[in-house]
């Protein structure tokens, strides 16, 4: 009797030992849900995260990227990392980031310090690749972008009432065009731009070509000329009521401290007819004719009053004009 009630308790032990086995094999196969974290429902997407599985779950000051072989490593191991990397402040959750291989894939997601989300980026092979979301504080769609290779092909911005407050439209390579409106649904401006993404981690768009700036009537207020950024050596027309009221050169690279350079014209106001022709002669010499309002020569003025953006004439009006234009481009 005593044989047989060791043999079931040593069968019953090997049976123990297996499930055991399997349970241990299968927690470490499947991983964990990123429903088992801690403060994980605090998140405003919680819904759409807590059924993601992952290998583990580490936290950001526990890796980091080895720079030669370009993959995110846990502290003290030699393989590539996989699961998930978790960012904390003040023991809330503000960051999700899954590795596979040490590379980012899936989607990436930050998170203002109430849990809110704040943006969220698919990912794949360590680079943007699909759909991209920002969020305002309130929840509400701040922007929404589609990457190819890491680069923006596509993006629209909204204001907090949920209009549209910009666009851009990849043309090729960098290239693309920024359509920019109002609150009130009248655009603003469209802008030539080249995307740079010399900085990791920032996206600038340089200002390439013709940039058309229109007031909230819909009256054109301004057409300017960048050169990969500057305005030096490029014509600039501004405009008022919708007329051409000054055509020049520009003559500085940035628009503060702005002047003309070689070339300076001024309309009558709501009218084609010049007021002033100037030529720079010299630098900061200006030699000017003055025409009536009928078109016919008048005289043969010195421009540097006229021109000059110091003079507390004709050259304040003009660049606060421009400056105006500015202020619209960079909300």
């Amino acid at each position: 009797m005593e044989v047989v009630v060791k043999e079931v308790v040593e069968m019953l032990n090997k049976k123990f030992i297996f499930v055991l086995f399997i349970l241990i094999f299968s927690i470490t196969l499947n991983g964990m849900k990123l429903s088992e974290l801690k403060g994980i429902r605090n998140l405003s997407n919680y819904n759409e995260v807590k059924n993601i599985e992952v290998e583990r779950a580490v936290n950001y000051n526990n890796y980091e990227r080895n720079k030669k072989k370009d993959r995110v490593y846990v502290n003290g191991e030699t393989i590539p990392f996989n699961g998930a990397g978790i960012e904390e402040k003040n023991n809330k959750i503000i960051g999700i980031t899954v590795y596979v291989n040490g590379k980012a894939e899936g989607f990436h997601y930050r998170y203002f310090d109430n849990g809110q989300l704040y943006i969220k980026i698919q990912q794949q092979n360590d680079k943007a690749e699909g759909e991209g979301f920002e969020y305002y504080p309130t929840g509400k769609l701040k922007d929404r972008r589609i990457y190819k290779n890491d680069v923006i092909i596509e993006a629209t911005d909204y204001y907090q009432n949920g209009k549209i407050s910009r666009t851009f439209k990849s043309t090729g390579e960098l290239n693309g065009i920024i359509t920019g409106y109002y609150e009130n649904g009248v655009k603003s401006s469209v802008l030539n731009v080249t995307q740079d993404y010399s900085v990791k981690g920032e996206i600038n768009y340089i200002r390439n070509g013709k940039t058309t700036v229109y007031e909230k009537n819909g009256n054109i207020l301004g057409e300017l000329n960048f050169n990969n950024g500057s305005l030096l050596g490029e014509r600039q027309k501004l405009y008022k009521n919708g007329k051409v009221k000054y055509d020049f050169i520009g003559g500085t690279k940035d628009i503060k401290g702005l002047k003309a350079m070689r070339s300076y014209i001024e309309y009558y106001d709501n009218s084609d007819t010049m007021k002033y022709s100037c030529d720079e002669v010299s630098r900061d010499n200006w030699k000017c004719k003055e025409y009536s309002k009928d078109g016919s020569f008048k005289q043969n003025v010195d421009g540097r009053k006229y021109v000059s953006v110091n003079n507390n004439h004709h050259g304040n009006i003009w660049i606060n004009i421009f400056l105006g234009a500015w202020n619209i481009l960079n909300p």
